[in-house]
């Protein structure tokens, strides 16, 4: 009589996902961190070649340009080419460079860093970008205007098309570093949500050199977006969300309706936190009403692990760690 094979049992907790791949060892996140790091580095380095590049051939040069990437916040530039590429292409470039290193690690499938759920479901994140707008547009909006702006416009054509396509592909690729990466990794790590939460959150904060307001601010804002990932298993809702918020802000500052600066004020806490809790309690409201994030895509567990495995047989299992 054949063997008969017992029923995978799948954990779809998102935060612990990468212990259901037999192929999970603990270093594997950070020589996956590393690879990432190390190509992030040089495709940066190419963007901001490129934009080095723009900024001479637009007259502003090219010291001029390094010093205004280096200044931080108060002298952030999305409405011109060369900003574009320098500032939010690169960052975007980090998500091609984690694509590739974790082909080259190969401890899991790409796809389970996109959600427990089977990977990238594009009609969750259309709906919650729909949301995100509805829910959390308005205090962002007003958020902004409250900021000031000399209502001049400073997009050319291809600086606004520039912006339309790298900007949403910077945000996803900050969700995939570091709330899927870094919090997977750390969850993994402890089996412990809170812990792995927290940390995230406090370097997500490091990553934003606003003064001590502002980084309350981004706390709080990657706090929610925890929860909400937490919640739906996956990137595309917070991801949605990030993008709404990223480009609503460009957008105004790049038609001068608004500026950006490092002192954050108690008001943008607020208005932030706002926009934040509306878009949770929608989410909370279309799980419990329409059960958005319990679909799952497919199996991306049993047949990466009976693929990689040797013999085609399962190595371990994820409580043997």
């Amino acid at each position: 009589m054949p063997e008969e094979k017992l029923p995978v049992v799948i954990d779809r907790d998102y935060i612990t996902y990468p212990r259901n791949y037999t192929r999970y060892k603990w270093f594997k996140p950070l020589l996956v961190g590393l690879i990432t790091v190390v190509l992030g580095t040089l495709f940066q380095a190419v963007m901001i070649v490129a934009g080095s590049v723009a900024a001479a051939g637009s007259g502003v040069g090219s010291a001029t340009y390094m010093n205004n990437l280096l200044a931080g916040y108060d002298s952030f530039d999305v409405y011109t080419v060369q900003g574009v590429l320098g500032t939010v292409g690169g960052v975007a470039v980090m998500l091609p460079a984690l694509w590739i290193a974790a082909a080259i690690v190969r401890d899991r499938p790409f796809s389970s860093y996109a959600s427990s759920r089977g990977g990238w479901d594009w009609g969750i994140f259309a709906r919650c970008l729909v949301t995100g707008l509805v829910a959390g547009g308005v205090p962002i909006v007003i958020s902004n205007l409250l900021t000031g702006g000399d209502r001049v416009n400073r997009f050319s054509v291809l600086s606004f098309l520039l912006l339309t396509i790298l900007g949403p592909l910077q945000c996803v690729a900050e969700e995939f570093l570091f709330r899927g990466l870094i919090l997977q990794t750390l969850g993994s790590w402890t089996r412990n949500s809170v812990i792995a939460i927290a940390v995230t959150t406090l370097i997500f904060v490091l990553g934003h050199p606003y003064n001590w307001i502002g980084m309350l601010e981004i706390a709080v804002t990657c706090l929610f977006w925890c929860l909400i990932i937490r919640k739906t298993r996956g990137l595309e809702a917070s991801a949605a969300f990030h993008i709404v918020n990223n480009m609503l802000i460009f957008y105004m500052i790049g038609l001068g309706w608004s500026t950006l600066s490092s002192q954050t004020t108690v008001t943008d806490l607020v208005l932030s936190g706002l926009s934040e809790l509306l878009y949770y309690l929608a989410i909370l409201y279309v799980d419990r009403r329409f059960h958005w994030f319990d679909r799952v895509l497919r199996d991306d567990v049993t047949p990466f692990n009976e693929r990689t495995a040797p013999g085609g047989m399962p190595e371990r299992t994820p409580e043997d760690d």
